[in-house]
């Protein structure tokens, strides 16, 4: 990732570029002379380049961003939105996507190289990621303009459309898992690794990779059967190159492992801000995700004890595609306890619950024994009170998206949540939240779970029963 694309002020900034380009390309019904591919728009094109750079204006005007709820005035506000800005918008997630593109293919020269290394810890550079050194007095007096072209914007302007298409033209929705049975696993001596909101790529997200690969390497499991599940969101919005520089690359299954130890992703409403196509042509194509999930965004696990099912919610973003809870409760076998995962939340403290998913998994609620739910989406670890008959519900998506830990250690925590993962990193005056997963090991009809950070310390235990 560039760090200043995390910079809101910044999209700002470079949106009013766009938008006055735009407008007088628009205005003179000419070809425009950026020597970008935006000369070649039509005037339809330009027209519809332009509402979607006004769509983008409003989303950031209203400030709708995935952080963590914020302690403190304003002053604390303005640092989030300075350093750690993802919003929950397709067209702004794509800005930040093209922003970056462009400068990595097309000015490398100005772009200084990320470090692949687990030695940052927060700090001046939350991102500890690629860095613009044309920007380096950005953040101070926002001389943003001087150096830039407007064949910079022209650039920018052409891929942001690109993605945002991309996005109203989405991928098929695919009904089924296409593997006739459930994937099966063993009754005991199973772990999985489980995590969400990693696709970042920083290298504090490398080192999660680096612990949770321990955890599929400790002597104690050496012969174990092992899983490897992300809850979903490559950033900024899922495009292919994201999915290889940031997601891919870093991986805790190695390749020569594909037939031995799974590899599942489901999709976040990130990776589906760019249609989705990526995801599913890059990320489930690849070798070690294709052996086990093949080509769709839902998947059911299975042994003689507990069953998974993974829930697609971000097709239609914090919704439930199709009839998923058809499917579900067609495929389960009601004497086994269930455990589902999906991207978004069924309850929050902090946010709204998606009220779409709510009303239409009743019937699996209803008729089945759902023991647990595990998802990602806010960028927070925390688990909840039994709620409409889900025993454990857990939100683990602080996998790999740096946000400020703005609740004390002792402040209560909001029903109907029970505990949450409050340690940070120590920047300073930035307080940078730890990230972190879950191992679950299942033993017959119990799966032992530990809750570990990014130090590979434990923070939490329990027994899913």
């Amino acid at each position: 990732m560039i760090q200043q694309v995390l910079n809101k002020q910044l999209l700002q900034d470079i949106l009013g570029a766009m938008k006055g380009q735009a407008q007088a390309s628009v205005a003179d019904e000419r070809r425009a002379t950026t020597d970008t591919p935006l000369d070649d728009m039509g005037k339809a094109e330009k027209e519809e380049l332009l509402n979607d750079i006004e769509t983008a204006e409003k989303h950031a005007r209203e400030g709708k961003e995935e952080t963590s709820e914020r302690r403190g005035g304003e002053s604390d506000i303005s640092m989030a939105d300075r350093n750690t800005y993802i919003p929950q918008s397709a067209e702004l997630s794509n800005l930040q996507a093209a922003i970056e593109q462009y400068f990595l293919e097309k000015r490398a020269d100005v772009v200084e190289e990320s470090v692949d290394s687990d030695d940052r810890r927060g700090g001046s550079e939350p991102m500890a990621g690629s860095k613009l050194t044309i920007w380096q007095d950005y953040l101070d007096d926002r001389r943003l303009f001087n150096p830039f072209e407007q064949t910079d914007i022209g650039w920018i302007s052409a891929l942001f459309a690109q993605g945002v298409r991309k996005f109203r033209g989405r991928h098929k929705f695919i009904e089924r898992p296409v593997r006739k049975d459930p994937i099966p696993f063993n009754d005991e001596n199973v772990r999985m690794i489980v995590f969400g909101d990693w696709g970042s790529g920083i290298p504090r997200a490398q080192t999660l990779a680096t612990r949770i690969r321990l955890e599929l390497d400790d002597p104690s499991v050496k012969n174990w059967q092992k899983f490897a599940i992300h809850l979903g969101d490559v950033y900024y919005a899922g495009w292919e190159y994201e999915y290889k520089t940031r997601f891919l690359k870093y991986w805790p299954v190695k390749p020569e492992e594909k037939e031995t130890i799974g590899s599942l992703t489901l999709n976040g409403n990130h990776d589906m801000y760019s249609g989705g196509w990526a995801y599913y042509d890059c990320a489930l194509a690849e070798e070690r995700f294709l052996p086990w999930q093949v080509t769709s965004s839902l998947f059911h696990m299975a042994n003689n004890h507990w069953q998974l099912f993974g829930l697609d919610t971000s097709h239609d973003d914090a919704g439930l595609k199709g009839d998923q809870a058809a499917w579900v409760c067609s495929a389960a076998r009601s004497s086994l306890k269930s455990v589902l995962l999906s991207h978004h939340q069924y309850c929050s403290s902090f946010e709204d619950a998606p009220r779409e998913v709510i009303e239409k998994i009743q019937p699996v609620l209803n008729s089945l024994d759902v023991a647990a739910w595990l998802w990602g989406h806010e960028h927070r670890c925390m688990t909840y009170k039994d709620v409409q008959k889900i025993r454990f519900p857990r939100c683990i998506g602080h996998g790999g998206v740096p946000v400020y830990q703005f609740h004390e250690q002792s402040a209560a925590v909001p029903s109907p949540g029970d505990w949450e993962y409050r340690d940070y990193l120590d920047g300073g005056l930035e307080h940078w939240a730890k990230f972190g997963f879950a191992t679950l090991d299942f033993n017959r009809d119990k799966i032992a779970v530990r809750y570990l950070d990014e130090n590979g310390e434990v923070n939490r235990t329990e027994v899913i029963v």
